[in-house]
């Protein structure tokens, strides 16, 4: 059953997700993530240097974080049951069109799947099949999707991310990450093939992982941020120019792609650790969410993911 409190808790997603998804997108912004260099060779020169095995004196910043997420700590700390006066009119327009002023479930549900079912018979052919149909009834989720779609708009985006959803539940590893993790579902023992027994320790973890709630959601929001960030930024094609152009001869390209994605890795695991982390501890501070661990998990998983999808593109741009 639906209550004030978890439909604050739904709307503090939106908002959330919103401006998160207008922070990462705007990288014209002097408040815009950056990579921090503190020491005086470049990046490239220590990614060059084949004596060099892990980078030095590089960071990221993400400067305006703690303005996207400063409104939920009003809410845990004056415990109000519903939105503060003002917190609707910050969001942008395509929140407050979705969203609405509705208290009602099933009509903020119905809205959010009445986007995504717009977004799916746009496409040509015969639309989407699988992304309409798996998020509906998952607000939580729907909600991630959306935000997505509101400032990604790529018309290729939709596709990349039902493909997506597609690869993480029918292919033999899941769906693969450009930085070589595989995102699968979990499941039991019994499941298992010799050949998924020859995959890579990621997707073992994942193959062992306990089924539940919170795990499913964390992945059903993470894929089509992966996706539709990796259509966005053109990652692929950034990964194949930068082993080009820092190891220019064939016979380094093999071990050189290999150091540029674990260090790409690294920094955006480190992103995504930070961001998910000050998005679910900001969470934790709101009543609404001790009870929906669910929405919680979407609001982190979202931001941390595109952190880490930002940070894989200004680090490829830098070398």
């Amino acid at each position: 059953m639906q209550t004030i409190a978890s439909m604050q808790a739904y709307q503090i997603v939106a908002l959330i997700e919103t401006r998160v998804a207008n922070y990462f997108g705007d990288r014209s912004s002097p408040n815009a993530p950056v990579l921090v260099k503190k020491g005086a060779i470049s990046l490239q020169a220590q990614l060059q240097d084949s004596a060099q095995r892990n980078p030095s004196g590089v960071g990221m910043s993400f400067t305006s974080l703690s303005d996207i997420l400063n409104f939920a700590g009003v809410l845990g700390n004056n415990k109000l049951p519903g939105l503060p006066p003002g917190i609707i009119d910050q969001a942008d327009g395509f929140f407050r069109a979705l969203m609405g002023g509705t208290q009602d479930p099933k009509a903020l549900l119905d809205n959010v799947t009445r986007a995504i079912d717009g977004i799916s018979k746009s496409m040509p052919v015969n639309g989407l099949a699988m992304l309409p149909e798996f998020i509906k009834g998952q607000l939580s989720i729907a909600i991630s999707a959306a935000s997505i779609f509101s400032k990604l708009t790529s018309p290729k985006i939709p596709q990349k991310i039902e493909d997506a959803y597609i690869s993480y539940l029918f292919d033999e590893k899941g769906f693969q990450t450009i930085d070589g993790d595989s995102i699968a579902p979990p499941t039991h023992l019994n499941d298992f093939t010799n050949a998924a027994l020859g995959g890579d320790l990621k997707t073992l973890k994942d193959a062992f992982s306990e089924k539940n709630a919170i795990r499913y959601v964390r992945d059903l929001v993470r894929l089509p941020v992966e996706a539709a960030c990796d259509e966005a930024y053109s990652l692929n094609t950034l990964i194949d120019t930068a082993v080009t152009s820092n190891f220019p001869t064939p016979a380094d390209r093999k071990d050189g792609k290999a150091k540029i994605i674990r260090w790409m890795k690294g920094f955006a695991s480190m992103a995504e650790a930070s961001v998910t982390g000050a998005v679910e501890e900001v969470c934790s501070g709101v009543g609404s969410f001790q009870t929906n661990q669910l929405v919680a998990a979407a609001a982190g998983t979202f931001a941390g993911t595109w952190a880490r999808k930002v940070t894989q593109d200004i680090f490829l741009n830098e070398i």
